[in-house]
């Protein structure tokens, strides 16, 4: 076999495996997607883009205090670390709801807010 040949070979086995890691990934998330639309759930991208850019779209002030834990048709359950945040989160909500639905594939139509119980206080 010629360094030519084995080349094309080696190619030919990236490009391959390649195609079946994205095509295998691309049909996973199909899958998860079409799993999410029949649970009535907010697709992966969705979910991704909320959970994962959090900091970014909201800020750092405010994502230091409060942690997205749950996207449900549309409503954004998180999580404060102190009641006092309820009270900005109210002020803030249109500007955050407003900032998410631009920033990710999401529509969002409300923020629930929960205060995180603290272990000690238990």
């Amino acid at each position: 076999m010629s360094p030519d040949d084995e080349s094309q070979n080696m190619s030919d086995e990236t490009n391959e495996q390649n195609f079946l890691t994205s095509n295998t990934s691309s049909s996973l998330a199909g899958a998860l997607d079409a799993l999410l639309d029949r649970l009535g759930a907010d697709s992966t991208t969705a979910i991704t883009g909320v959970f994962g850019e959090w900091p970014k779209i909201v800020g750092e002030q405010v994502a230091q205090h409060v942690t997205p834990i749950k996207l449900e048709r549309g409503r954004l359950i998180v999580e404060i670390d102190d009641p006092s945040w309820a009270t900005q989160m109210r002020f803030l909500e249109p500007q955050l709801v407003e900032k998410l639905n631009a920033a990710t594939t999401s529509t969002i139509t409300a923020i629930e807010v929960r205060v995180k119980r603290n272990p000690r206080n238990r």
